[in-house]
């Protein structure tokens, strides 16, 4: 049986860390939810216009459709009943769905599915097809990821259709076997969308400034030659770093992949994107670098082996055309960096015609620490006459050794293993290199090389990784070679920076906006160009997973720390006299600079934006005061902002179960609301005034088919499922003022035997 991991965690908009906010855009700016578009352009069989939304009986309809609890609204349609989408862009479109088996496990029928896009200029194209057999077993369903660009041939708009026939049975539409199959059997198309490439950038990249992000998983930083190591674990990494930019203060933001990766992928901090612990997934809204480069006209690929960042379930491949997890059993615990590479290259082999964005994720030297004989023999100090494997099960297992159960052979034998694992790595990026080079991709090719985390060796008592926030296991390193054409100089950078910062440099380095995304993170270029000019700021980890909660600051070499759940606790270490975080400074801390990093860090808990009934306020008019009463009888609110608070918006409690909104909406602000945090079966009774006058009940539209309200006062909850949305609903600007309320539907993660096997092999969700 598969295991239930039951969190959600939703985050719409971000706020910076120090000082004010900053409104995180969505993905509907540039993306177009064809389930959305006016019935003038769908049709269903010879039907049109349809009214999809309309729809709940018949041929065609929207439905839910799930696996395990993994639950995503979709287009169903009988067998010979096209559903099409007429007049949409196609020009630099991408086409993002998935399709699902809905039927029984053990099914006799199968269904021939197809996407068909037709521009006005007469060009056809079958964009993806496949035959959809009906799952083994509950365990074996899947949603089958689609995510294809349109051809160019195709020109500047045309039609799109989505098409479901029964394999096994091509006969006309009136066959008694197609007309016994119900919508409950039929396949589901999810919630389809056209991601909008961003054609100006596209056609104006004269030079291919091609990406490649190298990351290996679990590396320190001061395991690297170039970092002051005195062994020879790092060869290759120690050459890029000649010509390359070495920050050497760069700091992950989280202990552990998933939620390290999503924030490299994002720039935001895993509290505002939201993947921070074992059971989450990143959010559908979430824009990522993938996505930005994919809409700039960029290749995008990304292979490598993590089940935290290849399991398509915890979405953190958002706009990448293609991904490889990568299938090798030469290692235990994961693929080897020689097949991941050599995936790699064979991928830069088919997409080198074009600008790229290549993310590879090598998994040594995570644990178990198995390197080859060889390296073995290379780094084994001396012969080893203790129990320990490197293996993380058995009685030679570590990781749940105690300090006094482990000697100096024991942890220096450790040692070794990780180094000749990090040798391996480091090989495989030599021959990773070696190729760009032969093949004439080196000099527009921007190559980073980074980790998404550390490792402990014992420092502060632990093993492994993902328990603490010290420096052993989020200080990482980072190299980046910039294109030869931007004449960057080599440098070292001793400013603290974080892997947050990633995405803002990679699009400076690739010549793609990035004004409008929402990155907390800074661009690393005037950094290294003119260090003097930076203006120096708080770099932040987190780490909030299995009931531990702990966020780190750091400013210059002072790092502060607060343990939040479940023990209490404050730490301060200056990082120049004692890296290895052993004296805390708390007590005999300046109070000046300790309340300093008390308020900034009291300020990003009170800011960060948790899931919620979201109320929002739409204009594209002038601008208008809008006044919400939220009244509840029994409970207190709490709330969050939709954006960052306006010198023109205020908020009062006239009473324990009275609370009254006025936001100034339209004008230049065409966006505002709340976002209500009801415990689970409290009630809120909602009424609102526009320009002081009672809002039409036409112009209050709920959940996801955005259905009018009956009254003017709407009476909310947490657990009423008609407001749940699977993701945040699009919009096209209309006259006046609207009010749409809607709450993300709880999300939960199921994963299967094998998907848990695979965790476990890497040492994570314990027994």
């Amino acid at each position: 049986m598969g295991a239930l991991i039951s969190r959600f965690r939703f985050v719409l908009l971000a706020f910076a860390l120090i000082p004010g906010c900053r409104q995180e855009p969505t993905r509907n700016d540039r993306t177009i939810f064809l389930t959305n578009l006016p019935t003038t352009q769908v049709s269903a069989g010879a039907e049109r216009p349809f009214a999809l939304h309309e729809s709940e009986l018949g041929d065609v309809a929207l439905r839910g459709a799930e696996v395990g609890f993994d639950k995503r609204r979709a287009i169903v349609q009988k067998p010979g009943v096209d559903v099409c989408f007429h007049g949409v862009p196609m020009a630099g479109a991408v086409l993002e769905t998935a399709v699902l088996y809905r039927g029984p496990p053990g099914a006799a029928q199968a269904f021939s599915v197809e996407i068909i896009a037709e521009g006005t200029n007469g060009h056809r194209s079958v964009l993806w097809q496949e035959t959809l057999n009906a799952p083994a077993d509950e365990d074996d369903r899947r949603w089958s990821e689609i995510l294809v660009p349109l051809p160019d041939e195709l020109g500047e708009r045309g039609t799109l259709c989505f098409r479901s026939r029964c394999a096994a049975d091509n006969s006309d539409d009136g066959d008694d076997s197609v007309n016994s199959i119900t919508l409950r059997a039929v396949p589901g198309w999810s919630n389809p969308k056209l991601i909008l490439r961003d054609l100006e950038q596209a056609s104006a990249k004269e030079q291919h400034r091609n990406v490649i992000v190298f990351l290996i998983d679990t590396l320190r930083q001061d395991h690297l030659g170039t970092y002051g190591y005195d062994r020879n674990t790092s060869p290759n990494i120690d050459a890029l770093a000649e010509e390359s930019l070495v920050f050497t203060a760069a700091h992950s933001a989280a202990p552990w992949t998933k939620a390290s990766v999503a924030t490299l992928f994002t720039s935001q901090p895993p509290s505002v994107h939201g993947a921070e612990d074992y059971q989450d997934r990143l959010s559908n809204a979430a824009v990522t670098l993938a996505e930005t480069l994919l809409r700039a006209g960029y290749r995008t690929g990304a292979v490598g082996y993590n089940g935290w960042v290849f399991n398509a379930k915890f979405n953190l491949l958002q706009g990448f055309e293609e991904r490889f997890s990568v299938i090798d059993h030469k290692r235990e615990g994961g693929a080897r960096a020689d097949s991941v590479v050599a995936e790699s290259i064979d991928w830069l082999d088919r997409n080198r015609d074009k600008p790229f964005f290549l993310y590879i994720h090598t998994v040594d030297p995570h644990e178990p620490y198995v390197p080859t004989a060889e390296l073995r023999r290379t780094f084994q100090r001396q012969e080893y006459t203790g129990e320990l494997t490197g293996r993380l099960e058995g009685s030679g297992a570590h990781n749940k050794r105690k300090r006094e159960q482990t000697s100096a052979e024991d942890v220096d034998f450790l040692h070794d293993l990780y180094d000749a694992e990090i040798r391996f790595a480091d090989e495989r990026l030599g021959e990773l290199i070696q190729y760009l080079k032969e093949n004439g991709l080196w000099g527009e090719t921007t190559l980073i090389v980074t980790a998404d985390h550390g490792e402990e060796f014992l420092e502060h008592g632990g093993w492994s990784h993902g328990g603490s926030l010290h420096q052993e296991e989020i200080l990482v390193p980072l190299v980046i070679k910039p294109p030869i054409s931007m004449n960057i100089p080599a440098a070292r950078i001793a400013e603290a920076v974080g892997l947050v910062d990633l995405a803002p440099t990679i699009c400076s380095l690739a010549g793609v906006r990035a004004e409008d995304l929402g990155h907390f993170g800074q661009n690393l270029i005037p950094l290294a160009m003119a260090p003097r000019l930076w203006k120096t700021r708080i770099v932040l980890s987190e780490l909030n997973k299995e009931g531990i909660h702990i966020v780190s600051l750091r400013r210059n070499d002072r790092k502060y720390m607060r343990y939040l759940q479940p023990a209490k606790g404050e730490f301060l270490f200056d990082l120049a006299s004692d890296p290895g975080e052993h004296e805390n400074l708390l007590a005999n801390a300046p109070k000046q600079e300790l309340e300093r990093f008390r308020r900034t860090l009291n300020l990003h808990l009170e800011q960060t934006p948790r899931a919620g009934i979201v109320v929002e306020f739409l204009s594209s008019g002038a601008q208008a005061r809008v006044v919400m009463n939220v009244a509840m009888d029994q409970g207190q609110l709490d709330y969050g902002l939709v954006e960052c608070e306006r010198e023109g918006d205020h908020f009062r409690q006239r009473s324990e179960h009275d609370h009254l909104f006025e936001l100034e909406v339209g004008g230049s602000d065409g966006r505002d609301g709340v976002r209500l945090h009801l415990d689970r079966g409290d009630t809120a009774l909602l009424t609102f005034l526009v320009r002081g006058a009672e809002v039409d009940p036409a112009r209050i539209l709920l959940g996801s088919s955005q259905r009018p309200a009956t009254s003017a006062e709407v009476s909310v909850s947490d657990t009423d499922e008609s407001l749940w949305v699977d993701e945040p609903p699009a919009w096209d600007a209309r006259d006046g003022v609207w009010c749409r309320i809607w709450n993300l539907r709880p999300q939960e993660v199921v994963l299967d035997d094998e998907e848990i096997a695979e965790l476990k092999a890497l040492g994570y969700l314990g027994d």
